[in-house]
């Protein structure tokens, strides 16, 4: 009986002194981009606008469109450039982008920007207030022929056509 009561005691002493391991998780990875910032510089222009299960690819395709719906450019040429760049706080780079209207009209913005690279967003703001004013949700970027794929999901004030897909071109 004295052993089966030692056996126990070490057992239990034994039991009670082993350390558990830290279960540690691993940190989810790490998005990849699909655009950094330097390869975003540049002038990109429209070579197909998708709306509403329609592709345009012409001016005169979304003229009427425009009128229709009383919104603003469709077919847009953008120029983002190095000018006044600057780092945020969170050191992320900034620059400043400039919109063309295609298709002849009256219409242009200036804004400054930067891409949201943990949601591949591109995003505009306003210089002095930094309310967002144009999200652009990358979708693909094709590095070898400078073909860059994005969603418009927001705009304010909203003057474009939100869930549009714009593919455009490096010149």
């Amino acid at each position: 009986m004295k052993k089966l009561i030692y056996f126990m005691m070490i057992a239990i002493v034994v039991a009670t002194s082993c350390k558990k391991e830290e279960i540690v998780e691993p940190e989810p990875p790490k998005p990849i981009p699909i655009i950094s910032f330097e390869e975003l510089i540049g002038y990109w222009t429209t070579i197909k606008w998708e709306y509403d299960g329609n592709t345009y690819t012409e001016c005169d395709d979304v003229k009427f469109l425009m009128w229709l719906n009383d919104k603003g450019a469709i077919l847009l040429e953008i120029e983002f450039n190095n000018d006044y760049p600057w780092t945020d706080d969170n050191g992320v780079p900034w620059g400043y982008g400039l919109f063309h209207d295609m298709c002849g009209g009256n219409w242009g913005s200036q804004n400054y920007y930067f891409i949201d690279i943990e949601k591949n967003q591109i995003i505009f703001a306003d210089h002095l207030s930094l309310e967002i004013r144009v999200l652009f949700q990358v979708l693909e970027y094709n590095k070898e022929e400078q073909i860059l794929k994005f969603e418009l999901t927001k705009t304010k004030p909203s003057m474009s056509f939100i869930n549009s897909i714009y593919t455009m071109k490096k010149l």
